[in-house]
């Protein structure tokens, strides 16, 4: 559903136009709302990753801190290719792990090597445990959850609505759980308690039957899907 279509449905519900609820604003309470629903699902979510992505970057010699990529919301799992050749897993670690102090680059590569390396995670970055870092280009890969609200008209990945042809990243069976949320923000502003009530209802009844969908979404053998976009690559 194209994002001029969702305002559309907005502005139907709430019995607005244009002047009495903006385009911009539907559209960065759309924004929220895929933002609130790509964490449940992700929360829901078992054997299949929900906006997984791989993203690689270079190791600098001597550093030990890196950026998450921009639109990483969770993290399933580092590899680091130290030796420029050989890719090897970096589990998760704690530095209190260590019982010891690791304050210096001395006591880190005494401690670590680059055949067992591990890396510590902040909130916008990771810290890596090793031998001594080389410049190794594209030597750090990700495996993550990438945290989008859907697609623009090129299939480009975007974290936010602004463009009429703008989609949504979830199927399209709970893509109206974006435009009920959109219409209970507007009540929720104006303070029109029973309308924001009925619409809450509607919301929660949407997020669960989601949830449950991306729950059973692999089981077995049984694979759910919704429609098809962003194909271009497979014949």
């Amino acid at each position: 559903m194209q994002l001029s279509v969702m305002h559309d449905q907005i502005n139907f519900l709430t019995g607005t136009n244009t002047t009495s609820y903006s385009d911009t604003d539907m559209s960065a309470n759309l924004t929220r709302w895929a933002h609130l629903f790509t964490t449940e699902i992700k929360d829901s979510m078992d054997g299949w990753d929900f906006q997984f992505e791989t993203a690689t970057a270079a190791l600098a010699a001597n550093q030990r801190e890196y950026i998450f990529p921009s639109a990483l919301l969770t993290i399933k799992k580092v590899q680091l290719k130290l030796d420029g050749t050989n890719w090897v897993d970096a589990p998760f670690f704690d530095p209190e792990q260590t019982g010891s102090p690791i304050a210096s680059e001395t006591d880190i590569t005494t401690k670590f090597s680059n055949d067992a390396p591990y890396v510590d995670m902040g909130d916008r970055s990771m810290f890596v445990y090793s031998g001594t870092i080389a410049d190794v280009a594209a030597g750090i890969k990700i495996w993550y959850t990438e945290e989008i609200v859907g697609r623009n008209v090129s299939l480009a990945d975007i974290t936010s609505f602004s463009t009429d042809t703008d989609t949504p990243n979830i199927v399209e069976a709970f893509q109206r759980g974006l435009i009920y949320g959109a219409c209970l923000d507007y009540y929720n502003k104006y303070e029109m308690d029973s309308q924001a009530d009925r619409m809450q209802h509607k919301v929660d009844v949407i997020i669960s039957k989601m949830k449950i969908f991306y729950s059973q979404r692999v089981q077995g053998q049984k694979y759910s899907f919704g429609t098809a976009l962003g194909l271009e690559d497979y014949e």
